[in-house]
């Protein structure tokens, strides 16, 4: 298996779309988390390519107090496969460049909050919701040929 990083462009909108609806709970309104993806700078976020399938993606958008949001979705058959981790790595690297703070939601899956606090997310008093504080440091970058300075077409 080879898996390569990509940066989302607003073009690739589907993916997001693709992607939110696998990663949120059943009923839950998740148009708002990939509605016009892309067409603001504060959208961002990576796909995994495993060669010409999309594995998974994360992304983040700002809802409200200029506060990002988080979002990672994997494809089932790569669950336990280390890929969720490598997007995850990169994409909190490439956050930490533009944010202080990145919040997000376990949904009250005991899965996903292990994963989330094995990157250092914090649960908030009395909620599902999560938050880590982001420390710029040196990005070393996937080799997708995309121009990190422009998020969006």
């Amino acid at each position: 298996m080879s898996i390569e990083l990509y940066f989302l462009r607003s073009s690739e909108q589907h993916i997001v779309k693709q992607f939110a609806k696998r990663g949120l709970p059943d009923g839950y309104d998740d148009e708002k988390f990939y509605n016009l993806y892309g067409l603001t700078t504060k959208d961002m976020g990576l796909y995994a390519l495993n060669g010409y399938e999309i594995a998974g993606a994360i992304w983040c958008r700002e809802f409200k107090e200029n506060k990002p949001f988080l979002t990672i979705a994997l494809l089932n058959k790569f669950q336990k496969q280390g890929i969720a981790s490598l997007m995850m790595k990169q994409f909190l690297e490439e956050l930490a460049s533009r944010y202080e703070l990145i919040t997000t939601d376990h949904y009250n899956n005991h899965k996903l909050k292990n994963f989330y606090e094995k990157f250092g997310f914090e649960e908030l008093e009395n909620s599902s919701k999560m938050s880590k504080k982001l420390i710029l440091k040196e990005i070393i970058r996937p080799k997708d040929n995309y121009d990190a300075n422009h998020w969006i077409d």
